[in-house]
């Protein structure tokens, strides 16, 4: 099945025309964070051994027995489907922004509107790539952004001194908290800023921030733009992802291709 994403100005593309490869990952854990399961919990519902158990929620076993599949199904008493999830390459997912103020919008933010870093803007759907355009379909994940303004120049002329020349846009862990599937949320979120390989997320990213900026009609009245998130580093003060670009590289996607190749390769 092939895939054709059109760009636009509320649609973010990762990918063109690529073969989607669906996998399909077991999904013990999820069950068991969802539901607040332990192994011996699980183990009293489906006599299923603790080893078993606790291979099939690490994801350390290579398969499972379809006797152990109808335990897990008729003892915790879910559908098959529920055990498993449908896994996307992540340089084939796709994003869609919306404000999280769904009356919210460019033309409402003037110089008296204050930005508020510890509340959410933006918030940054990602769908299988089938899914992108159907206004019906449920992201695979979500992403809340804050936006803030800072200014680097350290001048004594006053007229300078205050100068904002720099956006930031940050997740914070307590925005995914606060979405209505949190555990969900949450583990998607942490699995895409851990796995996905280290080019392809900041060039994601990259494309995610600029889109918001065209959404602020921002676009060339920042000089830096800065990302930052905490999403898998909550026992330290630091920023577990931290990027930061001209705003110039940005907007010319040939060029920030060439900073990621050579930053990565």
């Amino acid at each position: 099945m092939k895939s054709i994403l059109a760009k636009n100005a509320s649609h973010g593309r990762i990918s063109i025309e690529s073969e989607v490869i669906i996998l399909i990952k077991f999904a013990l854990d999820k069950v068991m964070k969802e539901r607040n399961l332990t192994i011996q919990e699980v183990m009293n519902a489906t006599g299923i051994t603790r080893p078993t158990i606790s291979q099939l929620s690490s994801g350390k076993a290579k398969g499972i027995q379809f006797d152990t599949l109808n335990k897990l199904v008729s003892g915790l008493r879910l559908e098959t489907y529920e055990l498993f999830d449908e896994i996307y390459p992540q340089e084939q997912l796709s994003y869609k922004i919306n404000w999280i103020d769904l009356d919210m919008s460019a033309d409402k933010i003037d110089e008296n509107f204050t930005f508020d870093e510890n509340e959410p803007l933006f918030e940054v759907n990602f769908f299988s790539p089938e899914n992108i355009h159907d206004e019906y379909s449920i992201s695979s994940f979500r992403l809340p952004i804050s936006v803030s303004f800072e200014s680097t120049i350290n001048t004594s002329d006053n007229q300078d001194e205050n100068k904002i020349d720099t956006i930031i846009f940050s997740c914070l862990y307590d925005f995914v908290a606060d979405t209505d599937l949190p555990t969900r949320n949450d583990m998607a979120l942490k699995d895409y800023f851990s796995t996905t390989n280290k080019a392809q997320f900041e060039t994601t990213i990259g494309s995610i921030c600029f889109d918001c900026i065209k959404k602020l009609n921002l676009a060339n009245k920042q000089k830096f733009v800065v990302f930052r998130s905490d999403i898998n580093n909550l026992m330290n003060d630091e920023w577990s992802t931290n990027f930061s670009w001209n705003e110039s590289l940005l907007a010319d996607p040939p060029t920030f291709e060439k900073f990621i190749d050579i930053k990565y390769h």
